[in-house]
C-alpha cells in the first residue's frame, strides 16, 4: 500500500484537471474540425478559410497590438508602485500587508 499512497494522493487533482481542462479541450478541437451548420466532420477547411480571411489577420494584429500596449502599461505601473512601496513603507509587516491587499483579488 505504501508504494501507492502518492498515487492516490495525486489522483483526485489529475482527475479535476482532466474533467475542467482536458475534455472541454478536446472538445472545442473537436468542433473545430466540423461544419458550424451540419456537423459533419470538414478536417482543417475552417483554418484554411480563416487564413485566406483577410479580416483574420487584421484582427490578429489589433490583438496584438493591444497585448502590447497593456503589457507595458502594468509592467510600468506595477514597477512605480513597487518602487513607491518600497520607499515609503519601511515595515516588513506593513509592507506584506500592502502586498496581500493586491495579491488576494488576482488570486480569487
Amino acid at each position: 500500500m505504501r508504494h501507492w499512497t502518492p498515487y492516490l494522493l495525486v489522483a483526485p487533482p489529475v482527475v479535476l484537471l482532466a474533467s475542467l481542462v482536458i475534455y472541454p479541450l478536446l472538445y472545442n478541437v473537436s468542433l473545430s474540425l466540423r461544419s458550424y451548420r451540419t456537423g459533419e466532420f470538414v478536417g482543417l477547411h475552417n483554418f484554411a478559410r480563416a487564413l485566406d480571411d483577410p479580416q483574420f489577420f487584421a484582427s490578429l494584429w489589433a490583438t496584438a497590438i493591444y497585448v502590447s500596449g497593456t503589457l507595458v502599461v502594468e509592467i510600468l505601473l506595477g514597477l512605480a508602485l513597487a518602487l513607491l512601496v518600497h520607499r515609503t513603507i519601511r515595515s516588513g509587516w506593513a509592507r506584506t500587508l500592502v502586498y496581500l491587499l493586491f495579491l488576494i483579488p488576482m488570486v480569487t
